[in-house]
């Protein structure tokens, strides 16, 4: 894997009480799918009940899916472009600006400058 790549999918939630710091804790941690841990997650307080918390966790987890299938529409898209293009057809220039929204969000996330 190269230093731009991100950690293998399928990534999960897992809760690893004091699994970074050796303390106890209520704290998750997001894995990838050899186990290595993507990002820890402290969910606060005593409870381990921060909503925000584990909103953010199904997010980071969802996030390789997301990314293969944003991946997967943009080629879609291009296909139905490079195929059906005609000039002033406004339904294809709508297509053209969703994948310049596209390519922009994939670079996002992709990209080594954070």
């Amino acid at each position: 894997m190269s230093n731009n790549e991100h950690s293998p999918g399928p990534w999960k939630i897992e809760d690893r009480r004091g699994w970074a710091s050796g303390r106890p804790g209520d704290d998750a941690h997001v894995v990838d799918k050899d186990d290595g841990m993507v990002v820890h997650i402290p969910r606060g307080g005593p409870a381990g009940n921060d909503p925000a918390a584990q909103a953010n966790a199904r997010l980071i987890v969802a996030a390789p899916e997301m990314l293969a299938v944003l991946r997967a529409v943009r080629a879609s898209i291009s296909d139905s472009l490079v195929c059906n293009w005609q000039p002033g057809d406004d339904f294809h220039e709508s297509l053209s600006d969703a994948l310049d929204a596209i390519d922009a969000t994939i670079n996002n996330a992709t990209s080594e400058e954070a």
